[in-house]
């Protein structure tokens, strides 16, 4: 029984399986699910050199982890990855991807607080992974259950996420950080 819906459309995150650097996103231009193989654009060829990556496909309200072998390369940068390991495990379960990025919260989508935050508020997220990031504000606080969209670059494209923050922690270095999840992505 098949784990996932086909692929066409959604936004892969591609990193290197052996460095682990995040070298590039792009849309699903094809999903052959009967081969398990996507069609994706790798406009600075950078697969060109890399055999083994690993991704997170960023499905309609799902996330989903793979490994992927590159297979064929074509001349205007398209490169098919062939798919295997499907990954929908618990958050704590998951392999995070270390970012350390700006993002800005554009709105509060459920608040559970009467604080008074100035929006768009700074935010730098540390790492990301399938279900969703570690959160650093800037000189704010936020609540555990409060929704709100985050909205960050990666690899050059615009994501929008609306999040839910599950846990608060303290840094010995900095304030607080906060575990989210992805509700949806954008």
């Amino acid at each position: 029984m098949r784990q996932h819906e086909n692929f066409k459309g959604c936004k892969a995150i591609i990193r290197d399986d052996e460095t682990l650097e995040v070298l590039f996103d792009s849309p699903v231009l094809e999903h052959n699910m009967d081969r398990e193989i996507i069609t994706v654009l790798d406009e600075k060829r950078l697969l060109r050199r890399i055999d083994r990556v690993s991704l997170i496909i960023l499905g309609k309200g799902k996330a989903y982890e793979f490994m992927g072998t590159t297979r064929k390369l074509f001349s205007d940068a398209r490169i098919d990855i062939a798919l295997y390991n499907c990954k929908i495990t618990p958050i704590r379960a998951e392999p995070r991807y270390l970012i350390n990025d700006e993002a800005v919260v554009e709105s509060f989508v459920e608040k559970k607080s009467d604080m008074l935050r100035k929006l768009p508020l700074k935010v730098y997220i540390l790492n990301l992974s399938a279900t969703g990031a570690l959160i650093e504000p800037v000189h704010v606080r936020f609540e555990v259950g409060e929704i709100i969209k985050l909205r960050f670059s990666l690899g050059g494209t615009q994501v929008t996420a609306t999040t839910q923050i599950l846990r608060a922690e303290n840094s010995e270095r900095a304030g607080e950080r906060y575990g989210c999840r992805f509700l949806k992505v954008e």
